[in-house]
């Protein structure tokens, strides 16, 4: 689901506005504010009953049909209004009821309302948990609901209530509409409540091994949880947020609720519980420890260097990391014994890594550098490659002027890369041959087989 959204003006809508109280304190109370509790979010379980009340609002999903929800007073089921979903043919829409204020969910255990179509179809999405201003941290979501031209109560149990406790994401849909029909649906009475005839609870996630760099959140799957309602399954598709997890090594990863860290090098397994029920899967996590020592230390003068990233010099400005337009795995920033370095994920099968400094392009040429350089860690592997694109004269890509080169090192180069320990690739500029140094701009990773690299200590000198 994109989550991007743009607000829009609901026709037929006043929005009550809850006026502020104001406290006005006159002379010292003697109160020390530590023993103040915190504030605590209001419990309203009502996200529409004939109007939009309590802060809430309405955001449409990028992309869809912006104008597709309207207050309607013709067809309800209780009270006056009710929402009706109008989708022209050859579009989809969708979009979520959020609040301004966070909202305690935790006493509910679904979120309820009524619905209708036009004719028989089906509901592509609904739930909860998208609060448009903060992350969709708590996304819950049910899918295929069937909707006829009768009312229909739908039911979408909470995995676990006690997560929503500071709640904005009350309600979303998405619908991908008819085709070459337009599509009409109706929904009201949408609130949160306490069901009876929810049980047995059934949660999972997905079986898989991944990698995780060490200190960095472990990747995760989502849950999905099937309960019974009312003697029919409902399943539930959700963020790991509802999930407490826990590790078979916790000198490897460190479980929580929610999230697991990775903590240390090795191998573990990763459980979780959704309340006291066991989850079905387990996550196999490899943890990737940055290199014991750091890269040698660069011992040229500052002047006599222009520096992309190191701690030992001023560096550019980097405008990307990873560009879009990288095949690797991700990018991440450690530390080795206080030194930082960036540790790029997936360099296989020729998979690169694309860094851009277009803002800040490199003149070499003038200040007379005459050697690229760059400190590389690789556990395996036995090709490695560097390339430099120059943009030309015109500081843009293409238009003619630009020029590139890209180097293989290997045990049997010069400079030599081998895997298991910090090498210096230390290249003269003539090794690229045919290639302009006025206009740096990019520079290109790539490998067959190292996987994962540690880099450190990237510049010009002369």
């Amino acid at each position: 689901m994109n989550l991007k959204y743009r607000n829009r003006i609901v026709p037929a809508v006043i929005l009550a506005l809850a006026s502020m109280a104001v406290l006005v304190l006159n002379g010292c109370s003697g109160r020390d504010v530590t023993e103040l509790e915190l504030a605590t979010a209001p419990v309203d379980p009502v996200v529409f009953a004939d109007a939009f009340l309590g802060g809430l609002d309405y955001s449409a999903f990028e992309f869809s049909y912006y104008e597709a929800m309207t207050i309607d007073q013709t067809d309800v089921y209780a009270g006056t209004h009710s929402l009706k979903i109008s989708i022209p043919a050859g579009l989809w829409a969708g979009g979520s009821f959020w609040t301004h204020g966070p909202r305690d969910l935790s006493s509910f255990n679904a979120l309820t309302f009524y619905a209708k179509a036009g004719s028989d179809l089906t509901l592509d999405t609904a739930g909860f948990g998208i609060g448009i201003v903060t992350p969709p941290v708590n996304q819950a979501e049910t899918t295929n609901i069937q909707l006829g031209t009768d009312w229909r109560q739908i039911i979408i149990p909470i995995p676990d209530p006690s997560v929503l406790t500071n709640e904005r994401g009350l309600f979303w849909f998405s619908d991908g509409g008819g085709g070459s029909q337009p599509v009409e649906i109706v929904f009201d009475e949408v609130k949160f409540a306490r069901v009876d005839g929810i049980t047995n609870v059934r949660p999972t996630m997905a079986s898989r091994t991944v990698e995780a760099l060490q200190g960095e959140t472990v990747p995760l799957p989502v849950g999905v949880t099937t309960f019974n309602v009312n003697g029919e399954d409902v399943s539930v598709q959700h963020t790991a947020a509802y999930f407490t997890f826990f590790s078979s090594d916790e000198e490897v990863i460190v479980g929580g609720v929610g999230s697991a860290t990775a903590v240390g090098g090795g191998t573990a397994d990763v459980t979780a519980r959704l309340g006291d029920v066991d989850v079905v899967g387990t996550v196999t996590v490899t943890v990737i420890g940055p290199p014991a020592e750091t890269a040698p230390v660069p011992a040229f003068a500052a002047a006599d260097v222009i520096s992309i990233y190191s701690d030992v010099y001023d560096d550019i400005e980097v405008d990307s990391w990873r560009t879009q337009w990288s095949t690797s795995g991700g990018v991440y920033d450690q530390t080795i014994a206080g030194d930082n370095v960036k540790a790029f994920l997936g360099l296989t099968n020729n998979a690169y890594v694309g860094i851009e400094f277009i803002e800040d392009q490199i003149d070499a040429a003038t200040p007379g550098m005459t050697h690229f350089s760059l400190d590389v860690y690789a556990p395996q592997g036995s090709v490695f490659a560097v390339k430099l694109v120059d943009f030309g004269p015109d500081g843009a890509f293409g238009g003619g002027d630009d020029t590139e080169r890209g180097l293989n090192f290997s045990s049997f180069s010069t400079p030599e890369f081998v895997a298991g320990e910090w090498v210096t690739l230390d290249i003269p500029l003539a090794n690229f041959t045919g290639m302009n140094f006025g206009n740096v701009a990019q520079l290109i990773l790539q490998s067959p087989n190292v996987g994962n690299v540690w880099v450190d200590n990237i510049y010009f000198h002369k």
